[in-house]
């Protein structure tokens, strides 16, 4: 977590001030864009962004060594040619900083160049560029291939999401305290996207987008097999938000023109972070009728999950199928199913190898999930998701998950709703060396939600 702080801490455009105005931009305009930014718009710049990353990398280097004082940021010419004289191999870092930490910086990575108006498949290489440049001179560690994976696959998901709701949000015309929350917003979210355009290297693009954002809060039973006398109980807050619509008649789509993420945050033991889900669209084909839309293709996921019952990550890429259907004129359906190959998983592990309580390797995933009713009324849902992984480093095993949830929701006054959640987990880790290992847990959920 003190890598993130220091993130949002490292680009403050608030202290930048001001753009300066250069002639006149129509009335009807959206923004007010500086000359700078003026002339360099639509120009693809691709040294910036590798200034910028080097020098985001050498910043966060500099606090991990002289700040928070971390053995393994203190770095030379030994170390990197041992690095180099080694390769790679998996390392032991620990579960969240590994699985979310290291997205975050590759967010900052891709921003960089997507804030320089390079294409998301341009700046997925500046990704892989950070990734390699820090796991190679920057830590006294050997290089890890693991975090390589997750910083580069993660952060161009998470990226794309953080550069397309930091354009959706700005809003140049805002003034006085509105212009300050603005600002503030803007760069939390991106903070590389807001720096470029303070110096003059892009505007913000937005395209109409339309989201739409549901807060949620309650609270969380949870307890493992039948031992519901020990069931633990937290309180939770949620926050899930839809990019655009899932069908938007559009014959070209770019990626990520839909998406739709959710996090849950514990606000009482556990981990900080609960969970976070995010389902983008790549590229695919849209079919509308009258009754019914299709939306087939290939789609981008990133999984993680992390309570008392499992720990589980995954960054994944593969074609799935969107069906929404009006049965009714106030009854709706929807439905989905996809087909995912895990690029990389993690799943704890029973047994500890090392200092290392979690086993990693690739597999797929199945996505299915139904949900239907009306709005104004009761709204019911039903999804599974499975995992399976074969672990390459950790333990010697293959690993099986099954999550299945379902629930009903119902409003209470206009948009505030109810809801009720059932959680079934179930896991089966076939060890080489070790006994088999079976289990599973359950999470009751009640709560509250508001849309907008």
């Amino acid at each position: 977590m003190k890598k993130i702080l220091f993130i949002i801490m490292l680009f403050p455009s608030l202290l930048l001030g001001e753009p300066k105005i250069s002639g006149s931009l129509p009335q009807e305009s959206d923004f007010v864009v500086s000359a700078a930014s003026e002339k360099n718009q639509g120009k693809k710049n691709y040294t910036i962004p590798a200034i910028e990353n080097i020098g985001f990398i050498v910043g966060l280097w500099s606090y991990d060594r002289y700040v928070a004082k971390e053995y393994w940021a203190v770095i030379g010419f030994n170390s990197i040619e041992a690095n180099f004289r080694n390769g790679f191999e998996w390392d032991h870092g620990g579960f969240a900083m590994n699985q979310i930490a290291h997205p975050y910086s590759g967010s900052i990575y891709f921003t960089a160049a997507r804030s320089n108006d390079l294409s998301f498949v341009e700046s997925s290489a500046y990704v892989l560029g950070g990734s390699l440049l820090w796991e190679s001179f920057m830590e006294n560690h050997y290089p890890s291939i693991n975090d390589m994976i997750t910083t580069t696959f993660g952060g161009i998901a998470l990226g794309e999401v953080l550069y397309r709701l930091s354009n959706h949000f700005y809003n140049d015309n805002a003034t006085g305290t509105k212009k300050v929350v603005n600002e503030f917003i803007t760069t939390l979210l991106c903070p590389m996207n807001n720096l470029n355009r303070h110096l003059g290297y892009s505007s913000p693009k937005r395209e109409n987008s339309q989201i739409q954002y549901t807060f949620s809060f309650g609270g969380n039973n949870n307890f493992m097999s039948d031992q519901i006398e020990k069931m633990d109980s937290n309180i939770f807050a949620g926050f899930q938000l839809e990019y655009n619509k899932m069908f938007q008649d559009k014959k070209i789509r770019k990626p990520f023109d839909y998406f739709k993420a959710a996090i849950d945050i514990s606000l009482y033991k556990g981990e900080t972070v609960s969970s976070i889900i995010l389902l983008g669209h790549l590229i695919g084909r849209e079919i509308n009728q009258e009754s019914y839309s299709i939306l087939a293709g290939a789609f981008q996921n990133f999984y993680y999950t992390n309570n008392d019952i499992i720990r589980l990550s995954s960054s994944s890429i593969g074609p799935g199928v969107e069906i929404k259907s009006e049965l009714t004129e106030k009854i709706n359906f929807k439905a989905g199913f996809h087909l995912q190959g895990i690029l990389l998983g993690a799943m704890d592990s029973r047994y500890n190898e090392e200092n290392r309580d979690y086993n990693l390797g690739p597999g797929y995933s199945i996505l299915s999930y139904l949900k239907f009713g009306r709005n104004d009324l009761i709204i019911m849902f039903i999804s599974s998701r499975f995992f399976s992984l074969s672990n390459v480093a950790g333990l010697a095993a293959s690993e099986r998950i099954w999550i299945i949830e379902s629930g009903i929701d119902f409003p209470i006054y206009r948009n505030l709703r109810f809801g009720l959640k059932y959680n079934y987990f179930d896991r089966q880790e076939n060890y080489d060396e070790y006994a088999d290992v079976s289990g599973y847990g359950d999470l009751l959920r009640s709560y509250l939600t508001i849309s907008f």
